[in-house]
């Protein structure tokens, strides 16, 4: 932890000079191997040398970057690191006044504060209350609101730390400023595999933050539809990464280059539409992306920022795999593995020690004649002090996130009001959709006459289509959606999910859809596909977090509880009314 003489908080000049908002910011003089662990949020800026953080290296810059620390994930540590010849170029020249302050030492960077409106998502999903808050014996004032350094251990928290084998997978997959000019522009594509809770999603965004620094362009496919790590779940996803992100998934949701939708926290219920959608990707990473500049897509090559010396003329991809790789989930990544063709696989191995399922199949002959590498990385198992942050909460948050977020390019939330009271678009589905498709377990039987009862308070995604659709099903009678029974989603090939919204009502009689989303209207406007998948809007989404305990004990917006309606307390009643439960363990357990 640096000392009180390094902190020099920031003037209003001073915050023009390096390009910031006019917000609370703070100057740290650190020397090498000194390190600040902090909960809240800030914005981080690198002025001079670098630092390590969550695994990544940043070198001075004019770039700044948002940081998350909720005590529900491992806590980040800024590391200050030696001063190296090409650490010391003065990227960015400092007042004078600062001189005398930084002059011995080896990283000089900026905090600001970050007024995002992510601390508001605890109120709205109540078991994550507090997350971005610790005790105040753990910490002191620096002057920035959100943002809370630690000076004392607690046991309540995790810290973040990065395991030998991940480091030295990183550095040799990563291409070094020393390397040849054709080592640099190979095709590089990392999967990673193994087993749930074994910290792939973490690897795999730290190995992507890392490709950031060396490459103008990073992509990354989300193959993990139950914990998606640039969007809500539900979603496999084609994201182009130009920078590092820092903080759990539900901080960094992205409008992805290219989605689909599978409607589910796992693939089990269509795997072949899952399988297809990953193909569709690929094929899109590898015709329109891996090796076409950023500048090609512009109207002059002099676009192209020239004071970016990255590497801009190939793209390299990164995959986050599922966790299920066990029967038919293994089968599945198999195939994933043969139309990715990755270059290198890191593996995490099982927490026992024993064999990955995924090398019980035989790899087919065109793959077996690949050059590969497979990188043996150790696994973390969570942390107990984390637990009770299930992998279905984490789910709903990522959800409740999405749709509370102010929009695409935006690092803000707006959380003063519950979903029941934001102001819905006024959709005409008649008009703005070719199509309504129902997917997942049961949903070839729902009549044409009761989608809309299906649709009240769903969870949906807007798809586009790359063509108009040939074949429009007619109104049926007594409903005005265009519904078609067992319709099958629209082809991955010919489509892209934009993204997903709530169909808080649909009045039947005059055939109005009230719709939230986040999207935008140009994006909005472009959705010709309705599709409702098995995922529903988690209960968070139904309740009103504005309510006293003795207004929520009353009902819900002013209307009793027995007559709030999506909702219902005390138990289901009636033949039917319980969820039916799907049974998929047709095999033994000795046929694994």
């Amino acid at each position: 932890m640096p000392s009180s003489s390094t902190l020099v908080p920031l003037s209003a000049p001073d915050k023009a000079h390096f390009g910031l908002p006019d917000l609370p910011a703070t100057l740290l003089a650190l020397q090498a191997e000194e390190t600040i662990a902090f909960l809240g949020t800030c914005r981080l800026l690198v002025c001079r040398g670098g630092v390590d953080l969550l695994g990544t290296t940043l070198t001075a810059s004019r770039s700044n970057y948002p940081v998350f620390a909720p005590r529900s994930h491992a806590i980040p540590i800024i590391t200050a690191l030696p001063a190296s010849p090409s650490s010391s170029l003065k990227v960015l020249a400092l007042p004078e006044h600062f001189e005398q302050t930084c002059a011995q030492a080896d990283a000089v960077v900026i905090l600001q504060e970050l007024r995002s409106g992510v601390e508001g998502l605890g109120l709205v999903v109540p078991p994550f209350e507090g997350i971005f808050s610790p005790s105040s014996s753990t910490s002191e004032d620096w002057g920035l609101a959100g943002f809370q350094p630690l000076t004392s251990d607690t046991y309540a928290l995790q810290p973040y730390t990065l395991p030998g084998s991940w480091a030295r997978a990183v550095d040799g997959f990563v291409p070094q400023e020393r390397d040849p000019l054709e080592e640099k522009l190979k095709g590089r594509v990392a999967l990673v595999r193994g087993m749930k809770n074994s910290g792939k999603s973490t690897f795999a965004r730290g190995l992507a933050n890392q490709l950031t620094t060396r490459y103008q362009r990073v992509a990354f496919l989300e193959c993990d539809v139950g914990q998606s790590e640039f969007t809500p779940p539900g979603l496999v996803a084609l994201h182009i990464l130009t920078c590092p992100h820092f903080g759990p998934s539900f901080t960094h949701l992205l409008q992805p280059y290219k989605a689909h939708y599978v409607g589910s926290s796992s693939p089990r219920a269509d795997p072949s539409h899952y399988l297809a959608a990953i193909d569709a990707l690929l094929q899109t990473f590898r015709l329109d992306v891996q090796f076409i500049p950023a500048y090609a897509d512009s109207d002059s090559p002099a676009q192209a920022d020239q004071a970016d010396t990255r590497i801009a003329d190939v793209v390299p991809l990164v995959i986050n795999s599922m966790g299920w790789t066990k029967g038919l989930g293994a089968r599945l990544m198999q195939q994933v593995e043969d139309l990715a063709s990755p270059t290198h696989i890191f593996e995490f191995s099982s927490l026992d020690g024993s064999t990955n399922p995924l090398d019980t199949f035989q790899p087919s002959s065109a793959w077996a004649s690949r050059e590969r590498q497979v990188i043996p990385l150790e696994p973390v198992p969570p942390s107990p002090r984390l637990a009770q942050y299930s992998a279905p909460l984490l789910r709903a948050l990522g959800v409740m996130s999405y749709l509370h977020s102010a929009g695409e390019g935006t690092v803000k939330w707006t959380t003063a009001l519950p979903l029941c009271a934001m102001l819905p678009w006024a959709v005409d589905p008649k008009l703005a959709f070719d199509q309504v498709v129902l997917v997942g377990p049961g949903a070839e039987d729902v009549v044409p006459s009761e989608v809309g009862t299906v649709l009240n308070g769903a969870l949906v995604a807007f798809v586009a289509l790359d063509e108009p659709a040939e074949h429009r099903p007619a109104a049926h009678a007594g409903h005005t959606l265009p519904y078609e029974q067992r319709r099958a989603p629209p082809s991955p090939f010919s489509s892209t999910c934009l993204g997903l919204g709530v169909v808080r009502s649909f009045h039947p009689t005059t055939g109005l859809m009230h719709v939230l989303t986040p999207l935008g209207p140009s994006q909005l406007s472009r959705a010709r596909v309705l599709v409702k998948g098995e995922l529903e809007l988690p209960i968070y989404g139904f309740l009103d977090h504005r309510q006293t305990e003795e207004e929520r004990a009353k009902g819900l917006g002013g209307v009793e509880w027995g007559k709030v309606p999506y909702l219902e307390w005390g138990g289901s009643r009636g033949v039917g009314g319980e969820r039916a439960r799907v049974r998929r363990n047709l095999m033994r357990r000795s046929h694994l």
